[in-house]
């Protein structure tokens, strides 16, 4: 009874710090920076930390480790071995392998829209001011940039939750206050990106990889009555 209740304690307590959120902020004004962040503990994506110098190693140990080195062996050469896919395309053919991608596509597709919509945007600014050397360059790379702002922004809303907004792209004529600002700060709980990885891997375990393999034997079982009845 005592070993039931420490195994649900501990599986109590992974399922709580699973709960908690890590989050991830990507900003940029003049400078880009990078970090996430789960409880306490904070890791800079970018700019990288930078490493800590390591001593350099005597001579009489690198000389020791490449006399201690083993001699390299021979390979031996194996002989080779037919693959599931291999048989599976001998079987089923070319549609086979078209619907073994068609469900994996499904799937992936699945669980990548799942993993977004687990995402909570807490803030999504941008705030560019666009100039060029003259009207029409400007006009140019204003257009430019609401192509690339505005898709990413749609792309965002509609597939994470957005709690605020903020878009702002304007072409600037005069040249007097250009500037570029990108602000992202978002949420994930771990729960949640493991629960739809486990969905997925059981998906692809009984609706590809069983019928791969599946497929692959069922040619050689016909085979294998087709030789008993020329035999009788």
């Amino acid at each position: 009874m005592t070993a039931l209740i420490v195994i649900l304690s501990i599986v109590a307590a992974l399922t709580l710090l699973l709960c908690i959120k890590v989050s991830i902020v990507l900003d940029y004004n003049v400078k880009f920076s990078a970090s996430i962040k789960w409880l306490f503990i904070r890791y800079d994506l970018y700019p990288p930390r930078k490493p800590k110098q390591e001593k350099p190693a005597e001579e009489n140990s690198v000389k020791k480790t490449e006399s201690a080195k083993p001699a390299p062996e021979k390979v031996k050469e194996k002989k080779q071995k037919s693959s599931a896919l291999g048989d599976f395309y001998h079987n089923q053919g070319l549609q086979g392998i078209i619907d073994l991608a068609s469900r994996t596509l499904r799937i992936l597709n699945s669980f990548f829209g799942r993993v977004l919509r687990s995402v909570t945007v807490e803030h999504f600014k941008v705030d560019i001011a666009v100039c060029g050397a003259d009207a029409a360059e400007t006009a140019i790379k204003y257009g430019k940039t609401c192509a690339a702002v505005f898709p990413l922004a749609d792309f965002i809303c509609a597939n994470m939750r957005v709690k605020k907004l903020e878009l702002k792209v304007e072409p600037d004529f005069i040249d007097s206050a250009q500037h570029q600002i990108f602000y992202l700060s978002a949420h994930v709980r771990p729960l949640r990106v493991i629960a739809a990885v486990i969905a997925a891997a059981l998906a692809l375990l009984f609706k590809v990889l069983a019928r791969l393999f599946l497929g692959a034997r069922r040619k050689q079982g016909s085979e294998n009555k087709q030789t008993h009845l020329k035999g009788a």
